[in-house]
């Protein structure tokens, strides 16, 4: 448009002074017009590299994230693991401590026997001792 203007203005010679002007404005917006194009495709190709670069922080942090995720599944197993131990072990605990209750009860029926037949043995002595007193005085003829 500006060639034009220009082409003009030069065919009407001084009554073309106004194309001359208003080739050299558009001249000049021509020339802003490449700057801002310039200046835009610039602030895009910018865009495009954050772009770029914000993808990849994304794509980082999924990945890392996906990493949280399957490190605390694992520690998830490993708790439930250690649970399950730990019941086996209380009941394991509980199963020991009945049969030492048992133990304990056979222990003190033990004791007591034990008590019942030192009394009895005793007796039997003080029997015994009567006895053999008793013997004493039988004089036997040979």
């Amino acid at each position: 448009m500006s060639l034009n203007a220009s082409i003009e203005a030069a065919r009407a010679g001084e009554a073309g002074k106004g194309f001359a002007v208003v080739a050299g404005e558009v001249s000049k917006l021509a020339g802003q017009t490449v700057e801002a194009a310039q200046d835009t495709a610039e602030l895009i190709n910018a865009s495009l590299r954050n772009v770029e670069i914000g993808i990849s922080i994304a794509n980082d942090t999924a990945t890392k994230l996906n990493d949280m995720v399957d490190q605390v599944q694992g520690i998830a197993g490993k708790v439930k693991s250690i649970a399950e131990a730990s019941n086996t072990q209380a009941e394991s605990v509980k199963e020991m401590s009945n049969d030492i209750g048992e133990i304990s009860s056979v222990g003190q029926n033990n004791a007591a026997t034990s008590e019942e037949s030192l009394a009895l043995s005793y007796e039997m002595n003080e029997h015994a001792n009567s006895l053999k007193g008793l013997v004493e005085k039988f004089n036997l003829k040979r």
